[in-house]
């Protein structure tokens, strides 16, 4: 075992430091948050697209959405973002909309990695992280179901695999039959 060098110490310190400082500051909010959790309505959260235009939830759409929380730094997110431009298609099929919510970066760069990944989902750009906020998902990637009434039915936290997005595409759909 090799002695422990002052080099490396001050290495882990200033990396501890940058961390922290990267917590505190991604997890400022102003005032009160809203906070969802399943099976409440979806709260009004807004974001921007990447010229620049304000959007926000709809909590009455009447389609159901499937937000996903994301990161380009983010392995498991690079790894999940194929899988849902995979199912992107069938999800079109049964009216289920997909939107990603990148959280914190900023757009351009952001834009280039999903350019580069051939990502073409629509994608909302989230700098203050009011919907990891609102939905108490930090945890990158997070992914928050919306039924087409406007309530969330699941947050789940961590990368989704297609069996999950799957399931909850054909709970929907079995939902809408028996709903008149």
């Amino acid at each position: 075992m090799q002695p422990v060098t002052r080099a490396l110490q001050l290495r882990s310190l200033v990396v501890l430091i940058v961390g922290l400082l990267w917590i505190v500051g991604t997890r400022h909010v102003i005032g009160v948050p809203v906070i969802a959790t399943s099976q409440q309505r979806i709260p009004m959260v807004s974001a921007q697209t990447l010229n620049g235009q304000i959007v926000q939830t709809i909590p009455h759409s009447g389609q159901p959405v499937i937000y996903v929380l994301w990161a380009s730094w983010c392995p498991p997110c690079r790894a999940e973002l194929p899988v849902l431009q995979g199912l992107a298609p069938s999800l079109a099929q049964a009216n289920i909309a997909v939107i990603l919510v990148n959280q914190g970066e900023v757009p351009a760069e952001a834009a280039q990695w999903l350019a580069d990944s051939q990502i073409t989902l629509p994608v909302w750009y989230d700098p203050q992280h009011a919907f990891a906020t609102a939905f108490q998902a930090h945890d990158l990637p997070s992914t928050i179901f919306v039924d087409k009434e406007g309530i969330v039915d699941l947050i789940y936290r961590g990368p989704v695999t297609r069996e999950v997005i799957e399931t909850m595409r054909d709970t929907w759909l079995q939902k809408a039959e028996v709903t008149p």
